[in-house]
């Protein structure tokens, strides 16, 4: 007897690993991942557009402010004088030390007999006008030479000067008013009690 096997592996009923549904979910993923991200790319893609906008809009803002500041608060053109004003400054200061040192070395204590000329002179002093140079003698011997920023400060210091007790019925004889010749800006000037003696013709 003869036995004949009809369940063949090529008879047997082939299993689908994907069905047609299957297919249609995993198509309809995909798709809806890639609506997904045209979304999120389309959001981000608005939300840099409006941050540059108002970065531009914040430029132009920060433009106008700019121009206005600058109308209203124009760039100041160098002052070239202000070295000469620094100069002119700078001399005077030291010519009031050189009197304080001067009065401070002969004392203000009555014993010298010029001190109290000395202290109204001091307190005369005038930031226009400054002395280089004190000489005083006895008997109302006075000469005073210094420089000034213009000559009407000479006028007004004898003016002033004549309020002060120690120089009370002084009379200065001699008055000279020179340009300074290295500066052009002062004008040099003496004052004297002595008049100024005569040359005789030769």
């Amino acid at each position: 007897m003869q036995q004949v096997n009809l369940y063949q592996p090529i008879l047997r009923k082939q299993q689908k690993v994907f069905s047609a549904t299957t297919l249609l979910q995993g198509n309809l993923l995909v798709v809806l991942g890639l609506f997904a991200l045209y979304g999120f790319s389309l959001w981000q893609s608005q939300q840099i557009e409006s941050q540059l906008k108002t970065v531009k809009q914040q430029r132009e803002e920060q433009s106008r402010q700019l121009t206005s500041l600058s109308a209203t608060y124009p760039v100041r053109k160098k002052d070239d004088g202000i070295e000469q004003r620094i100069e002119k400054a700078r001399l005077i200061l030291q010519h009031k030390q050189r009197l304080l040192a001067a009065v401070g070395e002969l004392g203000l204590d009555g014993e010298n007999g010029f001190s109290h000329h000395l202290a109204g002179l001091a307190r005369q002093d005038e930031p226009q006008l400054w002395l280089s140079r004190i000489t005083l003698q006895q008997g109302s011997g006075v000469l005073l030479s210094g420089s000034a920023l213009q000559s009407d400060e000479v006028a007004r210091y004898l003016q002033r000067l004549a309020t002060e007790p120690s120089f009370s019925g002084t009379t200065f004889r001699s008055v000279v008013i020179n340009r300074n010749d290295e500066r052009h800006d002062l004008v040099d000037f003496n004052l004297s009690t002595i008049a100024p003696t005569k040359r005789r013709g030769g």
